[in-house]
């Protein structure tokens, strides 16, 4: 649980820092979307071929949260997401025991980002 504890406090960090600053930084190969409501989150880290090859035999930002998820969460079930930019995506999602949010955190690869957001309840 711990570890979840800390995946998604990145998460939220990730947002949380987007939010204050309106963009991404240049810093890391990711981007963040700031909260489109109260609770809602979206984060994705850009070219995971790039990313993985850089990690050098560790796991990048999103396998290792995606990795924490599936872990020590339940499957609940594919959920689509549709957007202007990307159509309709189906994200696996997963329901956290303990969570302090309402709703399910999905993951999916769109067009070679990996991408992490909750799926409020």
């Amino acid at each position: 649980m711990k570890k979840l504890i800390i995946a998604t406090s990145i998460l939220f960090a990730f947002s949380a820092t987007f939010a204050q600053e309106g963009k991404p930084s240049k810093k890391t190969p990711m981007s963040s979307k700031a909260p489109t409501s109260v609770g809602e989150f979206y984060f994705e880290q850009s070219n995971l071929e790039y990313s993985r090859k850089r990690a050098k035999g560790k796991l990048c930002y999103y396998d290792q949260i995606v990795s924490e998820i599936k872990s020590t969460c339940e499957y609940n079930k594919i959920m689509k997401h549709s957007s202007s930019k990307n159509g309709s995506v189906n994200f696996t999602t997963y329901k956290c025991p303990g969570a302090k949010y309402k709703g399910y955190l999905g993951f999916a690869q769109i067009d070679g980002n990996g991408v992490i957001q909750l799926f409020p309840k």
